[in-house]
């Protein structure tokens, strides 16, 4: 749509005929038509006189048709008055201009924006349903968003009252629509003077500059100021004349407006009387149709009650049928009987559904049939069944008797086999003096005997286990052992009860008599060991008189413990043992034979200890010589460690100055770490290597006997190595500590280093009063991308704040920083030149650096604004001020950076989005570009993505798209920001 010039627009407007609606206590108000309306919105919005004809009494009435609803008319520019709601009336209020059409009706739209929001005023129709028809106020056409509604649909131009606000809310009688003038410039006033006033003060002047002037240019001044006086009175009496010329024309406009008001009260009369035909015609037809509808519900009714008796009936008849259903062979007769009975009575009354009744009757006999003639069939079977299983149970029970009885059988075959087995194991008893062949004899008796007790008790067991499912289904009188006859045998559970016992008895026997065995068999061990030790006894004994004397007591130590024993220690071992008795006076009798055999034994023990007693003092005096030669290897390692925490010592004295890290910059601290972690890794290195090779080695060299002792020569010297360990391990700690730090402390320092290279740059660009593309333009002339040497070679020649210089050095490290490869394209450039704020509280975007200055707009929290210049002062207000460009809608303007009070309204923006809508990631700016083979990536809600060149508008598609590399894996590419409709995708973080 276009909308025409205003020349065009005026020149059709002065075409019509205009009709003034003037009062005494309203000015008159000049309305011009608009080309775009139709002619039916024409009669629907501006009265037009219509000429009836009425027989009356000899003479005729002419009437005027009034309009359905009292709008503004075909005019382009109307004004919103009134309004008492506190936020729309804010919206609404104010002057609006003919902008188009929907659904054939105009549109108005609001001279300036609120908030940012255009305010539009248009029509919708009942497409969407009549509660949408209507008059609308919103920042679109057919948006979502409404401040007013008026639900008026025959008004062909907006109304004038009658608006809801808000749109579900009551009507405010104050919202008034009024037609209004077009904008138009201001008279201009001159305050001139009258010519003879003029020429008088000329002359009185002159007079004053030369006092000695002639009489006779006074009295010429005179004539001038007495004609002068003259055509002031012509030009008041004509303005007079001219003031009452329009009084009488304001007389004649005011007598016809009140001809036009009779005439309109005329036709409202007409319009009341055929009201009142129509409302008497209107309430025949609703006699009429009260009348039709009661008949209808009288039949109604009629037909429910015919339909409930047949209902009844019906129901009647399928009672009996039901129990027809139910019967069973003895009384089917009767209830059929019965159901033929209330059939007689009950079926005339059922009306046209009597044969689906009588159909229902004869299938419920004929189930009832079926039905008792299954329930035989059924009987029948149930009754084969049970047969078939009562001889399958006397089956089974003969079986499990037949099972039972050889069960009971081999359960008898194995307790005589346990008796067996407790007869042979009789003679066993702990009391009974054996010897050991009868022992053994009597064992291998009960162990054959155990073996076959087991067989037998296996085969009652795999005999039970085998058959047991079938001997539980035994039906027959469980009796004990005792009381059961020749032909009734035991119930499973006796037989078994009783295999257990047998089998208890069996493991009991076989336990005692083990355990009896083995007393017995080493009872009669220790009594042959006796009986031996008793024999040397009678064979040393050469007198044969029961006793040893001395010489016999030398004589058996020498032989049979391969001792010698002298005279005075015989006397002494007599004297301790020895008995009165004998051919040679004092002698060892039989009894005591083993307590001379202990002193024997302590003879031949002292005499070993004498022999070890000095070859362990020999060995000492080896130990000796050998511990000496340990000493020496020890103060040599003494000497090693002291070389080695020298070294540590070195380290330590190098890695000093990190203490005071904070004041060392990261180009002095990375080359110190670099070396101190060479030297902490040789260090560590060579104290392993003393620790394993020749500590450890050393140790191992050292033979068990003084492996204690070297052990314990080696702890000062293991407990300095330990501590070479911790000191070098303080010092890894300290340079990962430090490493870490300085990473840190290098980002900080490369931000800063950046930080102060686009400050140079910027404070470049607003001294030669340059844009970001001309910086850049500058610093790569006609090459597409900017390299290592032109960023240095800019810096050296270009415009630097004071005390900003930076070293090729630091101009190096900024360009690595910048650069993703070798070079950095323009695009790039520009976009890192370019500063942006981010608003963080609410304020005023103005034309001028005052903040007094006209308002554009309110800028909100979280807008993206572009720096177009340096910070300046607002002396008056006592703030600063910077002019800049807003991403949101391009509005440029100046804006308080932080208020008198320190209040921050904006604050530096890094350039970081946050993806709050899935979209994708491309190569190319345009989207409908293809950006290669693969699938382009995918940014899910939450990514976060830096922004390498700002948004800007694809003039193809309608989107703010930006370059950015996200967070996440470092992809670099384009985005689409905001949508052409307005969705957005990525905001502000």
């Amino acid at each position: 749509y276009q909308q025409p010039a205003f020349p065009q627009l005026y020149q059709q407007s002065t075409a019509q005929t205009s009709q003034p609606q003037q009062t005494q206590s309203q000015p008159q108000q000049q309305t011009s038509s608009y080309p775009g309306y139709a002619a039916p919105q024409q009669a629907a919005s501006t009265p037009t006189p219509q000429a009836h004809s009425a027989p009356g009494p000899g003479q005729g009435q002419v009437v005027q048709v009034p309009p359905r609803e009292e709008a503004v008319g075909n005019v382009a520019h109307i004004a919103v008055t009134g309004c008492t709601h506190s936020t729309v009336g804010g919206i609404v209020r104010g002057n609006f201009t003919a902008n188009g059409q929907n659904h054939g009706r105009p549109t108005y739209k609001k001279d300036t924006q609120v908030n940012g929001l255009d305010v539009q005023l248009y029509y919708w129709d009942d497409r969407d349903g009549p509660n949408f028809c209507g008059w609308w106020f919103g920042p679109k056409v057919g948006g979502d968003q409404v401040w007013a509604y008026h639900p008026s649909s025959s008004a062909g131009t907006p109304p004038r009252t009658g608006w809801k606000v808000p749109y579900d809310g009551p009507p405010d009688p104050t919202f008034v629509i009024t037609p209004s003038q077009p904008p138009s410039q201001a008279a201009q006033a001159g305050a001139t003077q009258a010519p003879g006033q003029a020429q008088a003060a000329q002359t009185q002047a002159q007079a004053q500059a030369n006092p000695q002037a002639s009489q006779q240019q006074a009295a010429q001044a005179l004539q001038q100021q007495y004609a002068a006086y003259t055509q002031q009175l012509q030009q008041q009496q004509a303005a007079y004349m001219q003031h009452y010329a329009q009084q009488a024309e304001q007389l004649k406009q005011q007598q016809e407006q009140m001809q036009q008001q009779m005439l309109a009260a005329q036709q409202k009369a007409m319009a009341m009387a055929a009201m009142k035909s129509k409302q008497e015609e209107m309430k025949a037809k609703q006699q009429a149709e009260m009348k039709r509808k009661a008949e209808e519900h009288q039949r109604i009714m009629e037909e429910r009650k015919k339909q409930a008796d047949e209902q009844r009936a019906a129901m009647k008849i399928r009672q009996y049928m039901q129990k027809v259903r139910l019967s069973t062979e003895e009384n089917l007769a009767q209830h059929h009987q019965e159901l033929a009975d209330v059939m007689k009575e009950e079926l005339i009354k059922c009306g046209t559904g009597a044969p689906k009744v009588k159909e229902e009757c004869d299938q419920a006999v004929e189930q009832a049939k079926t039905r008792i003639q299954a329930m035989k069939e059924a009987k029948r079977r149930e009754d084969e069944r049970k047969e078939e299983l009562a001889k399958q149970a006397r089956e089974a029970q003969e079986k499990a008797t037949e099972l039972l009885k050889e069960l009971a059988a081999k359960v008898k075959d194995a307790q005589t086999a346990v008796e067996a087995l407790i007869a042979a194991a009789e003679p066993l008893k702990p009391e009974a003096e054996l010897k050991l062949e009868v022992v053994n004899k009597v064992a291998a008796s009960v162990q054959s005997k155990v073996e076959k007790a087991e067989e037998a008790i296996k085969e009652c067991q795999d005999f039970v286990k085998e058959h047991s499912a079938a001997m539980r289904l035994s039906a027959v009188k469980r009796v004990s052992p005792e009381e059961a006859q020749s032909d009734e045998p035991e119930s499973l559970q006796a037989v078994v009860t009783r295999l257990s016992e047998i089998t208890s008895k069996k493991d009991l026997t076989q336990k005692t008599a083990s355990v009896v065995q083995e007393k017995l068999t080493r009872k009669a061990a220790a009594r042959k060991l006796y009986d031996a030790e008793l024999a040397k006894f009678t064979k040393f004994d050469l007198d044969k008189d029961g006793f040893l004397s001395k010489k016999e007591l030398i004589g058996y130590a020498k032989k049979d413990a391969s001792i010698s024993i002298t005279d005075a220690r015989a006397t002494q071992i007599l004297k301790g043992i020895g008995t009165e008795g004998g051919k040679g006076g004092v002698g060892v009798k039989k009894a005591d034979f083993h307590r001379l055999k202990v002193q024997i034994g302590i003879v031949r023990e002292m005499a070993k200890d004498a022999v070890r007693r000095k070859q362990r003092e020999e060995h000492e005096k080896e130990l000796e010589g050998v511990k000496d030669g340990l000493k020496e290897k020890i103060a040599e390692l003494d000497g090693k460690y002291a070389e080695h925490d020298e070294k540590v010592k070195a380290v330590e004295e190098l890695a000093a100055p990190l203490t005071n890290a904070k004041a060392m910059s990261s180009t002095e601290i990375v080359p110190l770490l670099d070396k101190l972690e060479e030297q902490v890794t040789e260090a560590k290195e060579a104290v392993l290597a003393f620790k394993t090779q020749d500590i450890t080695e050393e140790k191992k060299g050292v033979d068990k006997e003084l492996a204690g002792w070297f052990l314990m020569e080696c702890r000062p010297l293991d407990s300095k190595t330990a501590a070479l360990d911790a000191r070098l391990g303080r010092l890894s700690a300290t340079l990962a500590r430090c490493r870490a730090d300085v990473k840190g402390k290098a980002a900080q320092e490369m931000q800063q280093l950046e930080k102060q290279a686009l400050a140079a740059l910027r404070h470049h660009q607003h001294v030669k009063e340059l844009s970001s593309d001309d910086v850049s333009n500058e610093m790569a002339g006609e090459k597409e991308t900017l390299e290592k040497s032109d960023f240095i070679s800019f810096f050296a020649k270009c415009e630097k704040p004071d005390g900003a210089e930076m070293s090729e050095e630091d101009l190096s490290r900024v360009f690595d920083v910048l650069a993703a490869e070798e070079a950095i394209e323009k695009g790039r450039m520009t976009a890192l030149i370019r500063c942006f704020k981010k608003v963080v509280k609410e304020t005023v975007l103005t034309r001028d650096k005052s903040v007094k200055g006209e308002s554009i707009r309110r800028l909100l929290a979280g807008e993206v604004l572009e720096l177009l210049g340096a910070e300046a002062a607002d002396e008056e207000a006592g703030v600063r001020r910077v002019r800049c460009h807003a991403l949101r809608d391009g509005a440029e303007g100046w804006v308080t950076t932080s208020g008198s009070n320190g209040t921050p309204f904006l604050q530096d923006y890094s350039g970081v989005y946050k993806v709050v809508k899935e979209t994708i990631l491309t190569e190319a700016f345009e989207l409908d570009t293809s950006g290669g083979k693969e699938a382009p990536r995918k940014l899910r809600p939450g990514d976060l993505v830096d922004v390498r060149i700002w948004p800007k508008k694809d003039d193809k598609s309608g989107l703010m798209r930006l370059k950015c590399k996200c967070r996440t894996d470092g992809t670099v590419g384009w985005v689409t920001a905001v949508g052409n409709t307005g969705t957005t995708f990525l905001e502000v973080m």
